[in-house]
């Protein structure tokens, strides 16, 4: 039994996601200085700049597990 019907729901949209136009980075930007005010604090924009989660991480070649999440992504689904 089909219970969904084809209806398809954008996670992303219902959890908050930027607008399209948003990069990542500004988006983060963005989610940090919401935070910051709940907290009673002042937003600081992008003067502060995002810590890289890996900073001291090399890079490493690419994978069959990056070429299937590249392959996700054009899926726009």
């Amino acid at each position: 039994m089909d219970v969904g019907g084809g209806l398809k729901i954008d996670l992303s949209v219902l959890f908050g996601a930027p607008d399209k136009k948003e990069s990542a980075a500004e988006a983060a930007v963005r989610e940090r200085d919401e935070q910051l005010l709940l907290a009673g604090r002042e937003a600081v924009g992008a003067a502060v700049g995002i810590a890289k989660r890996q900073e001291n991480k090399p890079q490493e070649p690419r994978d069959e597990l990056d070429d299937l999440i590249d392959k996700l992504h054009e899926l726009d689904v």
